[in-house]
């Protein structure tokens, strides 16, 4: 290169270089180009891969949404024909409430008449009744002084039949008590003793006895024997001395010791009393003639009572 001349070997090494330079140029422009296709390409399939995506789940979602308003209008009908069914029920009901109101009101009606018609009924009744209250006053104003004219007569009466009962009683108890020894040694006891009308006191409380027989039985065994003595002996009076028998030894303690057995007696005796008195184990007396006989069969298994 002289005088600032640029040499033909240099302008081909610099057209050289530019020409390589543009190929360079071209080369990259072109891989860019490829890869500004791949990008794009890739774009594009992610693109349509999330559109893909994007309808599918829109699918779902309608699919979704259209299946809940079905159920929604399934249910809205179902509710609806029920409801519809309970308004026809409460309308049927209302209307058999109001059948029945009408009927209960015609029947309070008719036994308000009812009620009216009786009370003017009982009014007059009333009169009547009134009228014959009076009539009866006046007979009985005319009969006091007759009643009191007979009630001392009543008093007398009732006087004479006590002392004949009383007596009647002692007359009975005075049959039964002599003849203890005689009616129970047939049976093995050696009566010793025999009182009438023993009575006893425990605190608050009274026993009475109407016969007490004490001796031995089979040969040594002491014995006591309770007699209940009635005019009409009946199947209560043989309760009522089982009973009163329970607590025999609470109110006559001096006959601890010995065995305690139960009798009744009486000169009229109901027809239930012997089969009653045998189940009870008591003895039973009644009357033979002007006397009285131990009426117990000699089979009989006595009821004991131990003090």
């Amino acid at each position: 290169m002289n005088n600032g001349n640029i040499s033909f070997a240099d302008m081909n090494k610099t057209l050289r270089l530019i020409i390589a330079s543009q190929r360079q140029g071209q080369r990259e422009m072109k891989e860019f180009r490829a890869e500004m296709r791949e990008e794009s390409r890739k774009d594009k399939e992610e693109m349509s891969e999330r559109s893909r995506q994007a309808a599918a789940e829109m699918k779902e979602i309608r699919e979704e949404s259209r299946e809940r308003w079905r159920k929604a209008d399934e249910e809205s009908r179902k509710d609806n024909a029920e409801m519809r069914e309970r308004w026809r029920k409460a309308d049927e009901e209302s209307r058999k409430d109001n059948a029945e109101m009408r009927e209960r009101w015609r029947k309070a009606d008719e036994e308000m008449e009812a009620l009216r018609e009786q009370s003017r009924k009982t009014d007059e009744q009333q009169r009547k009744t009134e009228a014959v209250v009076a009539a009866m006053a006046a007979r009985v104003d005319a009969t006091s002084a007759k009643v009191d004219a007979t009630s001392e007569q009543v008093e007398k009466l009732n006087r004479a039949m006590g002392r004949f009962f009383n007596g009647w009683g002692e007359f009975v108890e005075a049959l039964v008590a002599p003849a203890m020894p005689k009616m129970f040694a047939p049976l093995g006891f050696r009566i010793d003793t025999t009182s009438l009308r023993c009575s006893a006191r425990r605190g608050s409380r009274d026993m009475e006895v109407d016969i007490i027989s004490t001796g031995v039985w089979n040969g040594g065994s002491p014995v006591t024997i309770a007699v209940s003595v009635k005019s009409h002996l009946e199947t209560r009076d043989v309760r009522d001395h089982v009973v009163a028998l329970g607590d025999f030894f609470k109110f006559y303690p001096r006959h601890a010791g010995s065995t305690l057995l139960g009798a009744v007696a009486g000169i009229r005796v109901d027809e239930n009393v012997p089969a009653f008195s045998r189940e009870q184990g008591l003895h039973l007396i009644g009357s033979s003639g002007d006397a009285v006989e131990l009426l117990t069969d000699r089979d009989l298994k006595p009821r004991r009572w131990k003090g």
